[in-house]
C-alpha cells in the first residue's frame, strides 16, 4: 500500500485522537466507574464514551478494518489493517483528578505498525508518526537526541509492579538494576506514563525510556509510542536485545537514541537476563 494511504491515515487518527481527547476533559469532573477488573484497575463512563466515539469513526470510515481496543477487545474483521486503541490511558490517576493523560491510537498493517498519535490532555500536546514518514510533535518534525556519552544521560523507566502473579525476586532484580543506572546515568527518570516518556524520547529530552516486563501493561499501551520513537530516528528492542515483536510484552522495551542502546543493554542484561 502506498505512502500516501499511510498519510491518510495517520490525519485521520490525529483528527479522532484529539476529538476522543477533548470528550475525556469534559468527562472528567463526572467520570463513575463501570467495570472493575481488579483490585485497583477500572473503567470509568470516559473510557467507554472515548472508545466508543473512536471505533464508531473507524466503523463509518474503514468498515472493513479489524480493531484491538482496550475495553471492547478485539474485532476480528480478517482485515490485513489492525487499528490498537487505548481511549484513555492513564484511567486510575484520571480518576483521581490528574490532568495529564492519553489518548493511543496505533494501526497495523500486515502485523507492522505504520501509524501511533499520542494525544496529551493536560499539555494538549499531539504526538504523531507514519512510517517512513519521520515523527512530529504539534506538526513540527522531532528526533532523538544526539547525546552519546552514558554520564549524559536523562533515562525513563517504568516501575515493575510489586503485586502478585509476579514473582518477588524479579521485581528485586530490577531495583538492582536502577542501583546500576543510577550510577551509570546523569538522571533516572521514573515513570508510570509510558506514552509521555516515549514522547520525551522521540523528542530528545529523554535519552531512553525502560518498560519492565513486569508490568500488567498490554500492546495498546506502547505500540503508538514505540513507532514515534523509531521514526524519530531512535532503537527499539526488547530488554534481552531482540528486534521488536508486537504484542509480545512478555520481555519488556528498551526505546532509545540509538547511540547509548547497546551500553543500556549491557547494564540490563547484567541484571535481568
Amino acid at each position: 500500500m502506498s505512502a500516501t494511504f499511510y498519510k491518510q491515515l495517520q490525519k485521520d487518527v490525529e483528527h479522532v485522537a484529539v476529538s476522543a481527547g477533548k470528550l475525556l476533559t469534559r468527562y472528567q469532573k463526572n467520570a463513575k466507574i463501570v467495570v472493575q477488573k481488579d483490585i485497583g484497575d477500572f473503567a470509568t463512563t470516559a473510557d467507554i464514551a472515548s472508545e466508543t466515539l473512536i471505533t464508531d469513526f473507524i466503523r463509518h470510515k474503514y468498515p472493513g478494518h479489524s480493531l484491538l481496543a482496550e475495553e471492547g477487545g478485539l474485532t476480528d474483521n480478517h482485515s490485513d489493517y489492525v487499528w490498537i486503541i487505548d481511549p484513555l490511558d492513564g484511567t486510575k490517576e484520571y480518576a483521581r483528578g490528574v490532568k495529564e493523560y492519553n489518548c493511543l491510537i496505533a494501526i497495523e498493517h500486515n502485523k507492522n505498525l505504520i501509524v501511533g498519535v499520542i494525544q496529551r490532555n493536560g499539555l494538549d500536546e499531539l504526538y504523531s508518526a507514519a512510517r517512513s514518514q519521520g515523527a512530529k510533535k504539534d506538526g513540527k518534525t522531532i528526533h532523538v537526541s544526539s547525546v552519546s556519552d552514558i554520564k549524559l544521560s536523562h533515562v525513563g523507566y517504568h516501575l515493575p509492579v510489586g503485586l502478585p502473579p509476579f514473582e518477588r525476586s524479579k521485581v528485586e532484580k530490577h531495583f538492582s538494576l536502577l542501583k546500576d543506572l543510577t550510577f551509570a546515568c546523569y538522571r533516572l527518570r521514573p515513570s508510570w506514563d509510558d506514552a509521555k516518556s516515549l514522547g520525551y524520547v522521540a523528542s530528545g529530552i529523554l535519552e531512553a525510556h525502560i518498560i519492565s516486563a513486569e508490568l500488567s501493561n498490554k500492546w495498546h499501551d506502547v505500540a503508538a509510542g514505540l513507532l514515534l520513537v523509531e521514526e524519530a530516528g531512535g532503537q527499539v528492542t526488547h530488554l534481552d536485545g531482540g528486534a521488536l515483536s508486537p504484542h509480545d510484552m512478555s520481555r519488556g522495551f528498551l526505546a532509545s537514541n540509538g547511540l547509548l542502546h547497546d551500553e543500556l543493554l549491557e547494564i540490563i542484561r547484567k541484571e535481568l537476563l
